[in-house]
């Protein structure tokens, strides 16, 4: 019991009969480490979701889950149908590069073929040019014959035909021959009404076929006499002979 006269002394300035040695050695080391708790400052610890997770919820994981795998077939399905595809089109590339290929070389040949006939073609029109250029020239060199009062206009180069001939000697340029003044023609007193045989065989001599009557046949033996044309004789010769055989 405590005196009346006495006050009561203040819970505050009363001291701790003991202390908790842990808590103080616990706070000793917090005020060694600056004030912080290592302990504190550490991250959450991880926690078993699927053992915490309501039914509902794995249920949910569960379907995402075939869903995902559902994805990832139905990916693998259009991998398939694109590297199918892919290689449809590339046998389709290859057919027609073929193809190609094979319209190119029947290009090419046509192509040949055509080169060559146009070469063909070239060279008949070189020798086509090549014929009127000698024409061309014989028209310049033409001569006018006046053989009894038939007037003929030939080439110097058929006149030629016949070597040895005396056609051939009269353009020759050996004799000093000269035309007539008003006509320009070279004049030969010979009847020139079968004259015209004369000149169509030095034009052509393996075309030429003699008439069919005896008597031109020997008209024109005797112009190929005076004129010394040898082949012409020989054929008209064979030609009367061969009326012989058949009188």
């Amino acid at each position: 019991m405590s005196n009346e006269g006495e006050l009561p002394t203040p819970a505050a300035d009363l001291e701790p009969e003991h202390m908790d040695t842990e808590a103080a050695g616990d706070s000793c080391a917090a005020a060694d480490n600056g004030g912080y708790d290592e302990a504190a400052t550490e991250g959450p610890a991880e926690v078993d979701v699927v053992g915490i997770a309501s039914p509902a919820a794995v249920e949910s994981i569960a379907d995402l889950q075939a869903a995902a795998d559902g994805l990832i077939s139905a990916c693998r399905e259009q991998v398939k149908l694109f590297e199918a595809k892919d290689a449809e089109r590339s046998a389709e590339h290859t057919q027609k590069i073929a193809d190609l290929d094979q319209t190119l070389a029947t290009l090419k040949q046509e192509s040949d073929a055509k080169i060559t006939e146009l070469h063909g073609k070239r060279d008949a029109l070189t020798a086509e040019k090549k014929a009127l250029e000698n024409t061309y020239s014989f028209a310049k060199s033409k001569v006018k014959l006046d053989i009894g009062g038939v007037l003929f206009t030939t080439a110097r180069s058929t006149l030629k035909t016949c070597k040895g001939s005396l056609l051939a000697a009269m353009v020759s340029g050996r004799y000093m021959l000269q035309p007539d003044e008003h006509q320009g023609t070279f004049f030969i007193d010979r009847d020139g009404r079968h004259f015209h045989h004369v000149l169509t065989y030095l034009r052509s001599p393996r075309e030429y076929e003699p008439p069919a009557d005896l008597e031109s046949l020997n008209k024109i033996l005797d112009d190929a006499n005076f004129f010394r044309i040898k082949p012409l004789q020989e054929a008209i010769t064979a030609a009367i002979d061969a009326k012989d055989i058949y009188r």
